[in-house]
């Protein structure tokens, strides 16, 4: 039998496949009204449309425009994980720039989450780094207060804990309770394939109605 690490590895892998919006609807439709609500800030964007990220949090909390915690976590930060930032929605200086995101890729670190700014946008994309953010500006941070990792945050307004996983690309952020991931790839997979079914019958001349009574919606077990 595999550990949990690799079920859970697994699954992710699973999940980088599957559009947020599959996976919002699993969670807002199947799941209970605890996890209904966990899509961030659409005010959040990627740097570039075709930039996605799949991973594990490793969350940081920032004072305003102090990088410091920031630093320690692209220092830190096992390869694999996606850096999921609080700097409180502030663009009074930025949390990642160039450097930065180079030192994150190179350590392997998946991509990164910024509530508030970032800057370097040309050699961001140039380096091809999964960047999302509040803001763009070319104000640089500060060391001026410290800040901390791996404790709970709120980023884009959703609950961020250490390990959650976390699912973005063009159409936004959704940030995933580890403890439902399972369910919630499973859910996602079946409603995925059933919007298909419902758009291969569109493209062949039914209606919306008639599609979608058609094909058999999956039923999305409850946590």
């Amino acid at each position: 039998m595999p550990d949990i690490k690799t079920k859970c590895n697994s699954l992710t892998e699973i999940l980088s496949r599957i559009t947020t919006p599959h996976i919002a609807d699993t969670m807002a439709k199947g799941l209970s009204k605890k996890f209904k609500h966990q899509t961030m800030d659409s005010a959040i964007k990627p740097l570039a449309r075709q930039m996605k990220l799949c991973g594990h949090a490793y969350t940081v909390q920032c004072y305003p425009g102090a990088t410091y915690a920031m630093e320690k976590a692209v220092a830190e930060a096992p390869a694999g994980t996606v850096l999921v930032c609080n700097g409180q929605g502030s663009d009074a200086g930025v949390m990642m720039g160039e450097l930065m995101s180079t030192f994150a890729k190179q350590r392997g670190i998946l991509g990164a989450v910024i509530d508030g700014a970032v800057r370097d946008v040309a050699e961001i994309l140039e380096l091809g780094f999964p960047l999302f953010a509040r803001h763009i500006t070319p104000r640089n941070g500060t060391f001026e207060q410290l800040g901390d990792v791996q404790q709970i945050i709120s980023c884009g307004g959703v609950a961020v804990r250490p390990n959650d996983i976390i699912c973005g690309d063009l159409n936004g952020i959704v940030v995933i309770p580890q403890e439902i991931i399972e369910q919630v790839a499973i859910g996602a997979v079946e409603l995925e394939k059933w919007e298909s079914e419902i758009k291969n019958l569109l493209l062949q001349g039914q209606t919306l109605e008639q599609a979608a009574s058609a094909c058999k919606k999956p039923v999305l077990k409850n946590v």
